[in-house]
């Protein structure tokens, strides 16, 4: 089962579900991709949420991340979606 993390401060949430099932991992755009939830049944998306103002990482069972951000790295992921 897959969950998603906050990058920064590695809070965890479930995977949001639609339609009875859990909702899958999409990237859509042509240059600049933006990360969705999208129901398998419906089509229906969702903006994968936020957490301490950056987009959650979509992980899965068998993958968890291993290095945590610098302060450096969080600013600018901070910067980067404060602007959407």
């Amino acid at each position: 089962m897959a969950k998603l993390v906050c990058m920064i401060c590695e809070h965890e949430e479930k995977v949001p579900e639609h339609c009875g099932i859990e909702m899958e991992y999409v990237l859509k755009g042509t240059f600049r991709k933006i990360e969705y939830l999208k129901c398998k049944v419906c089509g229906k998306e969702l903006v994968v949420p936020k957490h301490c103002g950056i987009p959650m990482l979509y992980v899965d069972e068998d993958y968890l991340p291993v290095s945590k951000l610098s302060k450096t790295e969080i600013e600018e992921m901070r910067k980067l979606y404060s602007g959407e």
